[in-house]
């Protein structure tokens, strides 16, 4: 039975290449010296075999370590692309990294953020929506046990 319904659908899918094959010679195969024939021969379909199938590579991570007494509270969007995982624990996501350098005494950040926190403070949602874009599910908070 399966391979009577391969047969149908390769059928059909061959079907659908040459309607498309027939329209891309009659605009393009002359100038560029093929023809729906060649186009055919080089990309039918044989069978619905599974080429590869993807296995996700997770990552694992560090969990998200604060240090709300010495270090500056501003967010970081990191190196390259910034750390965005998914905390099962706490069932939140963590968005960038907090900075490492030192706060200026009396206050929540260091010289470079005391005025201008483009991505916010680390215990806050970013004020923006950039890190959306690089939520991953493929990255997990490390089980330190």
């Amino acid at each position: 039975m399966e391979d009577i319904l391969e047969g149908i659908i390769v059928s059909k899918l061959n079907n659908h290449l040459k309607l498309l094959f027939n329209a891309i010679e009659k605009k393009y195969g002359e100038q560029c010296g093929f023809t729906s024939q060649s186009l055919y021969a080089d990309y039918s379909i044989k069978s619905l075999k599974s080429i590869r199938t993807y296995k996700r590579k997770i990552k694992f991570v560090a969990p998200l370590e604060l240090d709300l007494e010495h270090k500056c509270n501003a967010r970081v969007w990191g190196v390259g692309i910034p750390r965005v995982v998914f905390n099962e624990r706490t069932n939140k996501w963590e968005y960038g990294l907090q900075c490492q350098r030192s706060r200026l005494q009396g206050m929540e950040y260091c010289g470079l953020h005391k005025k201008n926190r483009p991505h916010g403070n680390i215990l806050e949602r970013p004020p923006h929506d950039s890190f959306e874009r690089h939520k991953k599910i493929d990255l997990k908070i490390r089980e330190d046990k």
